[in-house]
């Protein structure tokens, strides 16, 4: 059991205890996020606690793969960066007490309980998220090869980033697949939710203008 200093937060005690096992595989704590650089950029284990009078109950986690290259060149062609997320996903939620009911206290042992979970289901995730993209052409071929599977660990709601990333990696990696994938993307952009379709089609359709100009 990892043994904390009680006159810190209760977050950062549990971040800390996480951090005893997460340390080992390379990420280092800053701010209650869990940071790891890889070969082509950073992944970042982000921890949003969740309370309600005080007391915390919840802890949701995030993953996010950020391929550094991808994300400049992409900010540079649209202008907008809506985030720097290449990869996005919520690995998972835990609604578990992280103080001792009996006492309403936090303390080591409740700490140390509710890391469990994480370890043991919620790890696991990002685990095989970070050995499903570690190099840009794994990460064209999630893209782009398995898009209804991908699009649910891109940020979801941003269908225009989600295409415009997909389309710019095939100008990268497959170049000769490039008016192929357009046309189907701009299919299935017909098939997402009207209201959001709506605010994003001008944003996807100026994207796709910069990248048909490119050679």
């Amino acid at each position: 059991m990892t043994i904390t200093d009680r006159s810190l937060p209760p977050s950062d005690r549990y971040c800390l205890i996480l951090s005893e096992q997460l340390s080992k595989d390379g990420f280092i704590l800053k701010q209650k996020k869990f940071e790891r650089l890889f070969e082509y950029g950073k992944q970042v284990i982000d921890l949003s606690f969740i309370s309600t009078f005080g007391f915390i109950h919840g802890v949701e986690f995030y993953y996010h793969i950020i391929f550094d290259n991808a994300e400049k060149v992409f900010k540079k062609l649209f202008g907008k960066h809506w985030t720097n997320w290449t990869v996005n996903d919520q690995v998972g939620n835990m609604f578990k007490y992280l103080y001792d009911e009996s006492t309403n206290t936090y303390t080591d042992k409740s700490l140390n309980d509710a890391a469990v979970p994480f370890f043991k289901d919620i790890y696991p995730k990002v685990v095989s998220l970070t050995s499903r993209f570690k190099r840009y052409e794994q990460l064209n071929f999630e893209y782009n090869q398995y898009p209804s599977r991908t699009i649910d660990i891109v940020p979801s709601n941003r269908f225009e980033r989600r295409i415009l990333m997909g389309l710019l990696l095939t100008k990268q990696f497959e170049p000769n697949k490039y008016e192929e994938r357009k046309r189907e993307y701009l299919q299935k952009f017909e098939q997402f939710d009207p209201f959001q379709r709506e605010q994003q089609r001008q944003d996807i359709y100026d994207g796709i203008k910069i990248l048909d100009s490119m050679i």
